[in-house]
């Protein structure tokens, strides 16, 4: 089970960094998307994909082997980054309006990008059996939900009170807090791989690689959807609120998703609980593709979020289970890369070419469903050859 005092000590500064990101992302964000015509915005939005995937160039080489090297020192890392993260709010406050804010706003992506890594490569060390890791991992993840949603909609208010600037400075109050936080996490242990068979470590490490494979299917369709619907709601003229609507829906989803995840590991593995969740939001998709309309975007929108979260728990507790903990940060920052590489990809495809909101959700099941199935073959091909191998 969990260790109650450092566990609870992460999962508080993980909710308190994920509310310090909806600070700065509620102070940034401008309603640009939905005050211009579908076709100008596609060139703004592309740029804005390939800048996203830049602080992941950084964060994988660099990070990665900054925690392995400091594995007894990753909180000391994260406080760092935290602190980092409340000194940019500062900066960012100060240049709002000039062009200083961009290499600042870039370097608050690495940052943020920088802290979830390290969270990742940190839940071990708060976790005494193994079979508790997806526990772990969901709690963690209604931690961040509640801790960004409650801060989104103070920001919102502070916003209309006193304009991005004060958002920017209650957003560096919640880092310096969270920073606070991260100092109560003890010291990472390294988890003993005694019970693992050197014969068998290959075939768990393929596992890995298989399993990060069909995480990359969800999170470029999450990709996907985001910007299928963004312009799909646009050409119909739909209202701002309503995309906003569905981007709450998905949030409950990824809410749910967390919440049911530790039950489910109680009666499925989590490569089972990773096919689940691609299985249930491409059957969504293709019944959404049938009907369309506004509650197909909304069930659709749910699912997928439902099934990234319940998905991602599996995700990080195979990397747990299976990977020593001496490449838990080259790990963790390597798919990191890969995921957003993903939702990039994911992303582009509704962003450079206009795609019918019915074409397009019989694509996301597509998707799915080909993720599911290169999955399940690649875990029975290794299971034959395992078992070939046996004496």
């Amino acid at each position: 089970m969990t260790s109650r005092a450092p566990f609870t000590a992460l999962s508080r500064a993980y909710a308190a960094s994920l509310a310090g990101d909806a600070f700065v992302a509620v102070a940034l964000a401008g309603s640009l998307f939905f005050t211009v015509p579908a076709e100008s915005a596609r060139p703004h939005v592309a740029l804005y994909l390939l800048i996203t995937m830049t602080p992941f160039a950084l964060v994988a080489p660099v990070l990665g082997p900054a925690l392995d090297r400091a594995r007894g020192r990753r909180a000391t890392l994260a406080v760092v980054v935290t602190i980092g993260r409340a000194l940019l709010c500062l900066l960012i406050a100060r240049h709002l309006k000039s062009l200083l804010l961009y290499p600042e706003a870039f370097g608050m992506l690495v940052l943020m990008k920088s802290f979830s890594v390290t969270k990742s490569a940190l839940v071990p060390a708060v976790v005494s059996e193994r079979a508790e890791l997806v526990r772990a991992n969901s709690r963690l993840t209604l931690a961040g939900v509640i801790g960004g949603a409650t801060a989104g909609f103070v920001a919102v208010g502070v916003l209309k009170l006193g304009g991005a600037r004060w958002v920017l400075f209650c957003g560096a109050i919640v880092y310096l807090a969270c920073a606070r936080l991260t100092m109560l996490v003890p010291r990472a242990k390294a988890v003993p791989l005694g019970e693992l068979h050197p014969d068998a470590r290959p075939a768990r490490l393929q596992g890995i690689r298989l399993a990060a494979f069909a995480m990359a299917a969800l999170r470029g369709s999450v990709g996907f959807l985001v910007f299928l619907l963004a312009f799909a709601l646009k050409r119909q003229h739909e209202p701002a609120w309503f995309y906003g609507a569905v981007v709450g829906v998905s949030s409950l989803g990824g809410f749910l998703g967390a919440v049911a995840a530790p039950r489910l590991r109680r009666i499925l593995r989590e490569e089972a609980l990773l096919v689940t969740a691609l299985a249930v939001p491409a059957a969504a998709a293709l019944l959404g593709a049938r009907s369309q309309g506004r509650p197909a975007a909304l069930v659709v929108a749910f699912t997928l979020g439902l099934g990234a979260s319940a998905g991602r728990a599996a995700f990080d507790s195979i990397v747990q289970r299976d990977a020593p903990d001496t490449s838990w940060g080259r790990a963790f920052a390597r798919y990191e890369a890969y995921f957003q590489l993903a939702w990039v990809i994911g992303a582009f495809l509704p962003v450079v070419h206009s795609i019918s909101t019915g074409f397009g959700l019989v694509l996301l099941a597509l998707g799915l469903v080909l993720g599911g199935f290169i999955y399940l073959g690649g875990l029975a091909a290794e299971t034959l050859v395992h078992a070939g191998t046996r004496p």
